[in-house]
């Protein structure tokens, strides 16, 4: 019983990654840059800030104006 415990743990332990492929999956040691992988969040952040000054300098209020 358990010789083949030691058996499947041992089966176990060989059927596990290494390391290196673990960092090839999921590409630690890819130089990819911060803007790539947050390009979404960067987006937002880009959009909020432009509608902030957008509405500080009251354009949207102006649009109003302008259409009546």
């Amino acid at each position: 019983m358990y010789q083949n415990r030691a058996r499947i743990a041992g089966d176990r332990i060989r059927s596990t990654k290494t390391t290196q492929q673990v960092i090839d999956t999921y590409g630690a040691n890819k130089n990819d840059n911060f803007f790539e992988r947050h390009m979404l969040l960067g987006f937002l952040v880009i959009a909020f800030s432009i509608y902030m000054v957008m509405s500080y300098l009251n354009i949207f209020g102006l649009f109003k104006n302008i259409v009546g």
